[in-house]
C-alpha cells in the first residue's frame, strides 16, 4: 500500500524533478562554456595566427576576451522559462501542455548548446574581422570563414554538462507528459502512417526543382505531420516530426547526419506547436470551419514555419559559412513551403473533422475539461 501511494506522489510531482534538473543546468552554464584558440590578425602577413587555447566562461556575457556571445544570454532564458514552465502547470492543474512546452524548450536548449562552440567563433570572428572590413574588402567573409578555422572552438565542460542535463530534463518531461495519455495500437498506427505518408510526400518533391535562389523546394511533406500535432497533441507532434520523420529524412535526403540537429531536429521540431491549440481547433460538437479553429491553425502553421526557418537558417550560417542575410533569403522557402501546408490544411479541414468525430483520440481527463469550457 505505502508502495502504491508513493509511486502515486511520484507521478503527481514529477515536475519537482524536472525544475530541480534545469536548476543544475544552469549551474553548468557558470562552468567553461567554450575552449577556442586566441586569435590574432597579421597584417604583414594577411593572415591570422592562432594562440593558447583558453577557457571562455560566463563572463563572456560581457564581452570578454572580445567575444560577444548574446546566444548564451537567450540560452539562460529558454532555460529558466523551461525550468518554470511545469510549475506553473502544476499550479494551473494543466501540466500535459506546459510539461510538452518545457520538453521542447529543454530541447532547443540542448541543441543550442551543442553547437554553441560554432555561436563563439561565428560572433566573435565577426566582432574581430569587422575590425579591418575596409582592409579586407570583397575578402572579409572568406576572413570570418579563416578566422573560425584558426580559433578552432571546442564545447566547454559547462557546455557539455548543461546540455545533457537539458537533455535529460526534456526526456523527463516527454515522459510526464503522456503518463496521462497512454498510446493505443490504434494511435500507434495512425501515428505510423501519417509519418510514412510524410516521408513519401517528402520523395515526391524531393525531385521538384529548387525555386532559384533558394536551397530547398516547396514540399507539403509537413501536413500529415500538422495533423499528428492537432489530433496527439505536442509531445506525440514532436516525437512523430523531430525524431521519426526529421531522422529517416535525413538519412534519405543524403546530405549527412551533420545537418540533422538544424535542419531536421530543430527545424522540425515547430511541427509540434500547433498541438497547444488543438481544444481550438478541434472545439466539442464542432462541425466545419469556425473563426478560432482557422485562426489557431494559420498561428501554428506561421509558428511552425518560423521554427523551420530559423533552424534551416542556422544550419546555412554554421554549415556552409552564409551571412545571416544570404541565410534568411536562401531558407524562405520553408515559408513558402508552410504557406502551402497551410493552404492543403485548411482545404481538407471539413473532412479532418469528420474522421475526428469518427475515430476520436482519447485526451486526459484535465483536457477534455478544458475542451468542454470552450
Amino acid at each position: 500500500m505505502k508502495k502504491d501511494k508513493a509511486k502515486t506522489w511520484l507521478l503527481n510531482n514529477f515536475w519537482i524533478f524536472i525544475c530541480l534538473i534545469g536548476l543544475f543546468a544552469l549551474v553548468g552554464l557558470a562552468l567553461p562554456l567554450v575552449r577556442p584558440h586566441l586569435v590574432e590578425y597579421n597584417a604583414a602577413e594577411w593572415a591570422f595566427e592562432e594562440g593558447d587555447r583558453v577557457d571562455i566562461g560566463v563572463g563572456a556575457l560581457f564581452g570578454q576576451n572580445g567575444a560577444v556571445l548574446w546566444p548564451y544570454i537567450v540560452i539562460y532564458a529558454l532555460i529558466i522559462v523551461a525550468t518554470f514552465l511545469p510549475l506553473i502547470g502544476f499550479a494551473l492543474k494543466k501540466q500535459s501542455a506546459f510539461l510538452s512546452a518545457s520538453l521542447l524548450l529543454f530541447i532547443l536548449c540542448a541543441v543550442l548548446l551543442f553547437i554553441s562552440s560554432f555561436f563563439y567563433g561565428y560572433i566573435n570572428a565577426l566582432a574581430t574581422v569587422g575590425q579591418y572590413k575596409e582592409e579586407l574588402g570583397d575578402y572579409f567573409y572568406w576572413y570570418i570563414q579563416e578566422y573560425v578555422g584558426t580559433a578552432d572552438a571546442r564545447l566547454g565542460i559547462g557546455a557539455m554538462f548543461s546540455a545533457a542535463l537539458c537533455v535529460i530534463g526534456a526526456v523527463m518531461a516527454f515522459s510526464a507528459s503522456v503518463q496521462e495519455d497512454r498510446m493505443t495500437i490504434r494511435d500507434i498506427t495512425e501515428i505510423a502512417m501519417l509519418c510514412a505518408g510524410s516521408i513519401v510526400l517528402d520523395v515526391i518533391f524531393h525531385f521538384l526543382p529548387n525555386i532559384p535562389g533558394q536551397v530547398g523546394s516547396i514540399s507539403i511533406a509537413c501536413v500529415p505531420l500538422y495533423l499528428i500535432a492537432i489530433r496527439h497533441g505536442p509531445a506525440r507532434g514532436f516525437f512523430s516530426a523531430s525524431i521519426v520523420y526529421g531522422l529517416l529524412t535525413c538519412l534519405t535526403d543524403g546530405y549527412g547526419l551533420y545537418l540533422y540537429p538544424l535542419d531536421y531536429f530543430v527545424g522540425f521540431s515547430g511541427v509540434a506547436i500547433i498541438g497547444f491549440f488543438r481544444n481550438f481547433i478541434l472545439a466539442k460538437g464542432q462541425t466545419g470551419y469556425t473563426f478560432k479553429s482557422v485562426l489557431f491553425i494559420v498561428l501554428g502553421v506561421l509558428a511552425g514555419s518560423v521554427v523551420r526557418l530559423f533552424g534551416s537558417g542556422l544550419s546555412s550560417i554554421f554549415n556552409y559559412g552564409y551571412t545571416f542575410n544570404a541565410a534568411l533569403i536562401a531558407n524562405l522557402y520553408t515559408l513558402l513551403s508552410g504557406a502551402a501546408c497551410l493552404v492543403v490544411l485548411l482545404i481538407i479541414f471539413k473532412p479532418f473533422l469528420m474522421i475526428n468525430r469518427q475515430f476520436p483520440v482519447k485526451q486526459p481527463a484535465h483536457e477534455e475539461d478544458e475542451g468542454q469550457e470552450e
